[in-house]
């Protein structure tokens, strides 16, 4: 099951037989199939598309439908190899600034949305009795923000680091042919930014321009790839989509080197700030 507003790597992950795809656009109470026509855009390659994909739509803010969804998939329980949590979307600006409401919207998908997602639907991937090459995958699409505190995203940084730790909780939880893997991406081109929720006064362009002074943006593809590498190869635990952001951002995460380069980065945004205000 992949579940994400990213079209592309739904539509490398959606190579692979028996993929779920849950696209999250517009009014979640609307089940229009034209409404899915951007995912299917996205899997253009792939031939008979509707015959091996299965397009399903889901607020995962909202527990009713998720349930509704598990009730939809119950007919397939076993038969799924693993979920892929990719939804998310993030704030921009000074964090006190920022409507509560948008802070509470964050939460409520990055991070409590993905537990309940992964609580209720990822059971429906166990097995009553594995078989010895058993194998089922909890994937998370983290970002380099987990482990470098990014100013001015709310609590981006806290919803992935959260995440992260908590499917590192349930690995102790879960069977050993589980395995639980979560990228962490820098900034990918993706509808992240053109529908963050900010805050008066700050405009995401500008983060948008910074962002491409210090490091290039990622295509989707160039995170999918890796990811679906890493599953293939069976590995586990945190991977990043190339060594360049490997390096660049553990670089930030040292204590002096890191702080330093944080405060740049905060010094050089709040001048965007105080422009506009």
């Amino acid at each position: 099951m992949v579940y994400r507003n990213w079209g592309q790597l739904g539509h490398r992950v959606s190579h692979y037989k028996g993929t779920i795809d849950l696209w999250r656009e517009g009014n979640s109470q609307s089940h229009n199939p034209s409404e899915f026509q951007p995912a299917r855009d996205a899997c253009e390659t792939i031939s008979n598309v509707d015959e091996k994909l299965l397009f399903k739509k889901c607020d995962i803010s909202r527990l009713e439908e998720i349930v509704v969804l598990k009730t939809q998939l119950e007919d397939k329980r076993g038969d799924l190899v693993g979920v892929i949590n990719n939804a998310g979307i993030t704030t921009y600006g000074p964090f006190f600034k920022t409507p509560t409401a948008s802070i509470n919207r964050l939460l409520q998908i990055n991070f409590v949305g993905t537990l309940l997602f992964t609580r209720e639907l990822f059971p429906l991937c166990l097995l009553p009795t594995p078989s010895k090459n058993a194998l089922r995958y909890l994937v998370f699409t983290s970002s380099t923000s987990a482990i470098v505190p990014f100013p001015f995203v709310g609590g981006y940084p806290g919803t992935k680091a959260g995440v992260e730790m908590s499917l590192r909780a349930l690995e102790f939880e879960l069977p050993k042919y589980v395995k639980i893997l979560f990228i962490r991406p820098g900034p990918v081109k993706t509808a992240l930014y053109g529908s963050a929720m900010t805050a008066p006064g700050a405009d995401v362009k500008h983060i948008i321009e910074f962002s491409n002074k210090g490091t290039s943006f990622s295509k989707p593809t160039q995170i999918a790839r890796p990811l679906l590498h890493a599953i293939i190869r069976k590995k586990s635990g945190a991977i990043y989509p190339d060594l360049k952001t490997k390096i660049m951002f553990n670089a930030m995460k040292m204590p002096v080197i890191g702080k330093a380069m944080i405060r740049w980065v905060s010094r050089e945004l709040s001048k965007t700030f105080k422009s506009e205000s």
